[in-house]
């Protein structure tokens, strides 16, 4: 069996080890941070879509709304009255039972 021997010391040797571990260790922390800066602005771009989206929604449902008074509108019954009947009825559109009834 033939063992071949680093010719430098041990002190160097270990020296060398935690030079290298710390480079290591570094290069994780760094790697990390640049993984966690990335899905922030992944982030951001989401809550930013998300925000356009709802804004979106928003302005389609006053379009809708506005459509549904001039299409009363156009029956005949007043513009007033009209969106009074739909600003009624869109406020308490998400009813779970007929005239406010509790369902228990």
């Amino acid at each position: 069996m033939s063992f071949d021997a680093d010719p430098r010391p041990t002190g160097s040797l270990l020296s060398d080890a935690i030079n290298q571990l710390t480079r290591l260790v570094r290069g994780e922390v760094a790697l990390a941070k640049a993984e966690v800066a990335q899905n922030i602005r992944n982030a951001g771009l989401g809550v930013g879509l998300l925000v356009g989206a709802v804004v979106l929604v928003l302005v389609a449902l006053n379009v809708l709304a506005a459509a549904l008074v001039a299409a009363l509108a156009e029956t005949g019954l007043g513009a007033g009255w009209a969106a009074l009947i739909v600003g009624w009825s869109s406020s308490s559109w998400p009813r779970s039972s007929p005239c406010g009834a509790s369902t228990r």
